[in-house]
């Protein structure tokens, strides 16, 4: 008897009401036994994503046509001030949506202050909100996200819960941004609920600390 995989398992969950989920599970089992190691960790993110977008929003048809290549989610925005434009890609083949500012910020030398987007987002359950510099936020700008990498929570989606980006000006002058100033970049992703099982030994050998592999 064949087990199923975590994310067939939640595809099947989220599908209580479909249809017909066993004949879906059943695709996906198919698709992913065709599949590299590799292809079958990205396929199943995939249906992870599909399966909570369904549980997060009813009114998206469980029997929809999906494919591999299709990672499209839908995913509740809220605009606290009028005008503020709605997170954008920079081209179609961007892995990320940048975050601008919404309001105008200055960032003395050698400090922190947040930039806030005006936006409250509403993160599926299961997932988490990634907040990350652009490539040119350093170059041009002299500002870095001040915690490295900022993680907007599911829960965090309350009225007043804005999306605020820490920056750090890490240069000698005064930096002025903008609003509409893209600052930051976002990238929505699976955080699965991590369940320990503790064991006195391990699968593999200690490898060794930091820089063991250089050669």
């Amino acid at each position: 008897m064949r087990t199923l995989s975590w994310s067939t398992r939640l595809v099947r969950s989220a599908g209580e009401t479909a249809n017909e989920p066993s004949a879906r599970d059943s695709e996906n089992r198919s698709n992913c036994d065709d599949l590299t190691q590799s292809n079958r960790a990205v396929l199943e993110t995939r249906i992870f994503s599909a399966a909570l977008a369904t549980r997060t929003h009813p009114e998206r048809p469980y029997n929809a046509p999906m494919s591999p290549t299709d990672t499209r989610i839908r995913i509740r925005i809220k605009r606290l001030r009028e005008g503020i434009a709605l997170p954008t890609y920079a081209s179609g083949g961007a892995a990320a949506f940048d975050l601008a500012a919404s309001e105008d910020v200055t960032v003395p030398p050698r400090e922190v202050r947040l930039v806030p987007t005006g936006l409250v987002i509403e993160v599926p359950p299961g997932m988490f909100l990634g907040v990350f510099a652009r490539s040119s936020t350093p170059l041009k700008r002299g500002l870095m996200v001040a915690n490295g990498v900022g993680v907007v929570d599911p829960d965090y989606c309350g009225p007043a819960d804005e999306v605020k980006v820490p920056v750090l000006n890490f240069t000698g002058a005064t930096v002025r941004v903008a609003a509409g100033d893209r600052i930051a970049q976002g990238i929505v992703l699976a955080a699965p609920t991590v369940e320990w099982e503790e064991s006195a030994t391990l699968a593999v050998e200690s490898r060794g600390g930091f820089g063991s592999t250089d050669r």
